[in-house]
């Protein structure tokens, strides 16, 4: 689409105000034209809709589904039934060339009552949990497909998640949102449709590892010991695939270390955010829970150092993301109506390798970790993982004792616990530092209601499986596409998306035509 011009509108306005708007900007009522972005704007007292618009240039609405190609015999393999390796398997579906698709998880319906079971009891599945089985992490974690990347794909993203069940909205809004509920029945359909296109799921069937002649691949090795035969792998194995990283690095796959993020969760009640963040019009039904976006840099003796919030949830639900029985990890979802009574988002510091120490290329895995254990012992003194550390706000800034905890969204147990003795000295003195910076800009984010959950480490893979820029296949291992977020690729649902997409395609080049 071509885009013709910024509409700004009072966001209680009409039904037929956008359309007069955009007539008076020339634009002909039946040329097909459309919303690109509509975002909303608080900053300027009264809130107000802000509305790109575009209109067709030739070409628009072309298919993305390309020549079809000629089947490989062995099929290629795809590893992560998360949003990488779903759109990976139906982009090569799409041409001709149904792949094999692992998931050492559970299908959705079985995952749901797995994670109810967790929730409740604390029993937690290593196989199947918030990181790993049917729609993989995003399918717990609220359904965001915003993005920063830039792709031509990504409208093809979003088609496909119309097409199963998402709102019509995700097209067009500026922050995208499924809900967490929502996408679950998303993913569910678009699985069965995978089936229908000729793609072979098995679920609970974990890969182990590589099956190499040379520096070629010859299969993927699963966990009953079979090898499954194949020369090309699309790997998305996810950010929490700690066991699958120490094997690809013991077979010599170029892998390096990356900078992530940790820190907490933040929790407020919801209209204390929305009073915040809306003022005199929090509340009202045209405009839903509020949203915030924070964020403070500076620059230190040898780097900068920032911190921020992310994956914001208004109206959420903080949750136990954990997938080892010995640490906790925290993690935010929302519904997509946004009803309910806690609005909560992660607050986090940048980790850079020169923060870590050592050489070993998985030492952001081994320092995730071991901050995830001293959580879970610090909220689950008898064992185990099912509490979550807590602290109020307050108490974490000023270095006091854990006192007693406001009300909380978590299905899960929440324990007193003294964050700012647990997360590293570095990260928590930025953490102070960016909330003198937040309350500045958002008076009332610091208050006595406020409670810091943790440890917030899962934000992003510590590591980067290398690949080749053009055929985006691994250096060492000819075969292998490294793809998504547990390579190191992506940051979300949608930029993981693409990432594999922009793989599959890759693969499908290497194929003759049909």
């Amino acid at each position: 689409m071509k885009r013709i011009g910024e509409i700004r509108l009072p966001f209680d306005h009409g039904p037929q105000a956008l359309d007069a708007a955009v007539e008076r900007l020339g634009i002909e009522p039946g040329c097909g034209w459309r919303v690109l972005k509509k975002s909303l704007d608080a900053r300027r007292g009264r809130p107000s809709w802000v509305y790109s618009v575009g209109v067709p240039e030739p070409g628009d609405g072309a298919s993305f589904e390309g020549l079809r190609r000629r089947p490989s015999d062995p099929r290629p393999v795809v590893v992560g039934a998360g949003p990488g390796g779903l759109f990976a398997a139906y982009w090569l579906a799409l041409h001709g060339v149904p792949p094999v698709l692992l998931e050492q998880g559970e299908p959705m319906a079985e995952r749901v009552l797995t994670m109810a079971r967790f929730m409740r009891l604390g029993e937690l599945d290593e196989r199947s949990n918030l990181g790993f089985g049917a729609g993989g992490a995003g399918a717990y974690s609220d359904g965001k497909l915003m993005t920063r990347v830039k792709s031509p794909y990504i409208p093809f993203v979003m088609e496909t998640f119309v097409r199963f069940g998402a709102p019509e909205e995700v097209r067009t809004l500026a922050d995208p949102h499924v809900g967490s509920s929502r996408i679950r029945r998303v993913i569910h359909r678009f699985i069965e449709h995978l089936v229908e296109l000729g793609v072979e799921l098995r679920f609970r069937t974990a890969m182990v590892s590589l099956s190499l002649a040379g520096r070629a691949l010859r299969g993927v090795v699963l966990e009953d010991g079979r090898e499954l035969e194949t020369a090309q792998l699309l790997l998305a194995g996810g950010h929490s695939a700690r066991a699958l990283y120490r094997e690809l690095v013991g077979l010599g796959v170029a892998t390096e270390v990356k900078p992530f993020a940790v820190g907490a969760r933040l929790e407020h009640p919801v209209e204390q955010v929305d009073r915040i963040q809306l003022g005199h019009w929090a509340g009202h039904p045209a405009l839903g829970a509020a949203r915030y976006r924070l964020a403070s840099t500076w620059a230190t003796g040898n780097g900068q150092r920032a911190v921020y919030s992310f994956c914001m949830c208004p109206g959420g639900h903080v949750l136990n993301a954990a997938t080892e029985r010995d640490g906790v990890v925290s993690n935010g979802m929302s519904n997509y109506g946004h009803r309910g009574r806690f609005s909560n988002g992660a607050f986090v510091v940048n980790v850079e390798p020169r923060d870590l120490g050592g050489e070993d290329v998985l030492r952001g895995v081994s320092w995730q970790r071991a901050l995830e254990v001293r959580a879970a012992e610090a909220a689950n003194p008898s064992g185990g993982c099912h509490a979550l550390p807590g602290q109020r706000l307050v108490d974490f800034l000023g270095g006091c004792p854990p006192s007693s905890l406001p009300e909380f969204s978590c299905p899960s147990p929440i324990r007193p616990a003294p964050l700012h003795e647990l997360l590293p000295g570095f990260v928590v003195e930025a953490m102070r530092r960016g909330f003198e910076v937040f309350e500045r800009q958002m008076r009332g984010v610091v208050s006595p209601d406020a409670l810091l959950v943790g440890v917030e480490t899962r934000t992003s893979a510590p590591v980067r499986l290398l690949r080749d820029d053009h055929t985006r296949q691994s250096p060492t291992v000819q075969g292998l596409y490294p793809i998504g977020e547990g390579a190191g690729y992506a940051g979300g649902i949608t930029s993981a998306a693409v990432d594999g997409i922009a793989s599959a395609n890759a693969l499908l080049e290497t194929l003759p035509l049909a």
